[in-house]
């Protein structure tokens, strides 16, 4: 189980078998960090008191924390601890980036923003940064922005699938769909077994009215995953469009048998007489 800190028992075992008394060491930080520990060899209870601990009050280990809190989606206590990190050391990137994650997970969009905003500013240059900053703004419908930061993190990482899927997106939504194309061309070259993909490059054809280059990404979609209803609902309507009623109709049915519920409204508007 995923936990914010170690919990240890120590006891020493002589060559005669006898052992001291277990020690807990309570709160040990063990991401991308190494204690040191002690041993205690044929020590009487009443020599020894306490372990003195040099280490939880440092920023690192509360950053520690609130990843692994992050980690078990416990995204206000992640938070909460980051707060820390930050008031420990208000110069370090990270807790900031760390901290806008978990406020994004919360809905917390515009705060996150601006914890982003601060990781930049302090020097912090991941793709991570600029796509979790790009996410925050789509989510706010704020695409131009999205557009911007999905860019840097191509720029950053060239052959990151999620990014480019999203700058596509981002483009989609302006209606700047040969930017979007191009964007989700690269995203396939890259992997091109991402059916959802080849519908969504289909969606951007359709808005420049390539209906035959649509079906053809359609097509594709489907080849990769002949059970795949959506990209059947989608064809059979242009299907439609072109004249072909009847293959159009088997393509809605066939998306309606895959359990696609919005295929019956176009059932009822295409292929019902």
């Amino acid at each position: 189980m995923r936990r914010p800190y170690a919990e240890l028992l120590l006891t020493h075992i002589d060559e005669n078998g006898n052992d001291t008394p277990p020690v807990i060491l309570e709160n040990f930080s063990f991401v991308d960090r190494t204690c040191n520990i002690p041993e205690f060899v044929n020590v009487k209870p009443e020599n020894w008191s306490k372990i003195v601990d040099r280490f939880s009050n440092q920023s690192h280990y509360y950053v520690t924390v609130g990843r692994q809190y992050m980690g078990d989606n416990k995204y206000n206590e992640a938070a909460q601890a980051l707060n820390k990190a930050i008031e420990l050391d208000r110069k370090n990137p990270y807790p900031y980036f760390t901290r806008g994650s978990s406020k994004a997970k919360l809905g917390e969009l515009q705060s996150a923003i601006i914890d982003f905003n601060k990781s930049i500013e302090l020097g912090y240059q991941s793709d991570k940064v600029y796509y979790e900053r790009g996410l925050s703004y789509a989510l706010l419908k704020n695409y131009k922005e999205a557009t911007a930061d999905f860019e840097l993190t191509i720029k950053i990482n060239p052959t990151n699938m999620s990014a480019l899927e999203k700058l596509g997106n981002s483009h989609y939504q302006l209606k700047q769909y040969d930017n979007a194309i191009e964007a989700y061309s690269k995203a396939i070259t890259i992997n091109p077994k991402a059916k959802e993909i080849y519908t969504y490059r289909g969606l951007c054809k359709i808005g420049l009215n390539d209906i035959k280059g649509a079906i053809r990404d359609y097509n594709e979609a489907i080849n990769i995953d002949p059970n795949f209803a959506m990209a059947y609902c989608q064809r059979g309507i242009l299907m439609h469009k072109i004249g072909k009623k009847e293959e159009g109709c088997t393509d809605l049915y066939r998306a309606k048998s895959l359990g696609f519920k919005e295929a019956d409204d176009v059932i009822r508007k295409y292929c019902v007489n």
